[in-house]
C-alpha cells in the first residue's frame, strides 16, 4: 500500500511549515513509509474556489495528479507539528471509514475535562452574541436535526479510492459564503455521520494546545510567568501528543520551536527562556 501525508501551504503559512514543521513530518514519514507532499497553491483555481478559504481544498487534494498512484492519504493542516515517535494511524484505520478527531469532545481526562467545557462555553458565548444557538448551528447549513458532533478536519485519514467521491460531493455541494463558523468542517462532519463513515481516532492525533494556553495568555498581568507557563505546556503536549495542531496560535507557538532540539531519547527540549 502506498501512503502519503499531504498538506497545502502558501505565504507565511508555507514559511512557518518549512521552518518548523517539515523536519518533524519528514522524520515521521521516513520511519513509517509515507511520502510527503506540500502543495504550494490551490488545487482548484476556479472563481468559486478563490472566493472561500483554501481550507476547503483539503476535500479535493486527492485530485492532484501526483497522488494518483497512492492508496492511503493523511491530510494534515499545515499548522500541525508531528511527534516523530507517534504511532502510525494507518494501522488503526478501518478501510470503509474516514478517520478524524472530534472538535469539542477531546478533553475526557478528569484533569482536563474542565478545559473541554470552557472551550464549549466560549463558543456558545460567541455564537449567542450573533443570535445563534450553539446547539443548533448546523441548521445554518440546512442540517436539521444534526447527525452527530462536530469533527475537526485538521487531521483526516482515508483510502483515496474509497472516499474520493464523498469528499468531492461535500466540496461541490456546500458553500460557507453566508455561514461564519467552521468552514468545511460542518458539512463534512454531517455527511460523514449520515453515511456512517466516521471513525473516531485518539484525540492525540489532533491535539489543540490553544485550549490549554488560552487562560495563560489573556490580559497583560504577569506576562513573563504566563509566557513561561505556556511554553512549558507546549513542550509537554509536543512530547505527549501525536499530531499537535496549533490552530489559532500558529505564528506565536511555532516560533517558540526556533532553537529547540529533538532526539528520540529526550523528545522535544525547549531552548532556554530569557
Amino acid at each position: 500500500m502506498r501512503k502519503a501525508i499531504v498538506t497545502i501551504a502558501t505565504g507565511i503559512h508555507l514559511r512557518l511549515w518549512e521552518n518548523f514543521a517539515q523536519p518533524f513530518w519528514s522524520q515521521f514519514c521516513l520511519k513509517n513509509g509515507y511520502d510527503l507532499f506540500c502543495f504550494k497553491g490551490p488545487i482548484d483555481k476556479s472563481p468559486k474556489a478563490s472566493s472561500r478559504s483554501i481550507a476547503w481544498q483539503k476535500l479535493i487534494v486527492h485530485r492532484e495528479s501526483k497522488l494518483k498512484d497512492y492508496d492511503l492519504l493523511i491530510w494534515l493542516d499545515a499548522d500541525i507539528i508531528i511527534n516523530p515517535e507517534a504511532p502510525d494511524p494507518a494501522t488503526k484505520l478501518k478501510g470503509n471509514k474516514i478517520g478524524a478527531c472530534l472538535e469539542f469532545d477531546w478533553g475526557n481526562d478528569p484533569q482536563t475535562k474542565h478545559l473541554n467545557l470552557a472551550c464549549k462555553n466560549h463558543h456558545k458565548a460567541v455564537l449567542k452574541e450573533q443570535g445563534i444557538n450553539f446547539e443548533s448551528y448546523q441548521k445554518l447549513w440546512g442540517f436539521d436535526p444534526s447527525s452527530g458532533p462536530l469533527i475537526n478536519t485538521g487531521f483526516l485519514i482515508y483510502l483515496k479510492n474509497e472516499h474520493a467521491e464523498i469528499l468531492d460531493y461535500v466540496y461541490e455541494k456546500f458553500d460557507d459564503t453566508n455561514v461564519p463558523h467552521w468552514g468545511e468542517m460542518v458539512p463534512l462532519s454531517e455527511t460523514m455521520h449520515q453515511k456512517n463513515i466516521f471513525q473516531r481516532f485518539d484525540d492525540r492525533y489532533n491535539l489543540l494546545p490553544m485550549i490549554y494556553m488560552s487562560s495563560l495568555l489573556s490580559g497583560d498581568f504577569w506576562e513573563k510567568p504566563k509566557e513561561t507557563g505556556a511554553i512549558s505546556i507546549i513542550y509537554r503536549l509536543l512530547n505527549d501528543g501525536y499530531f499537535i495542531h496549533f490552530a489559532g496560535c500558529k505564528s506565536w507557538a511555532m516560533n517558540l520551536l526556533a532553537g529547540a532540539t529533538y532526539s528520540r531519547e529526550e523528545g522535544f527540549r525547549t531552548k532556554e527562556i530569557d
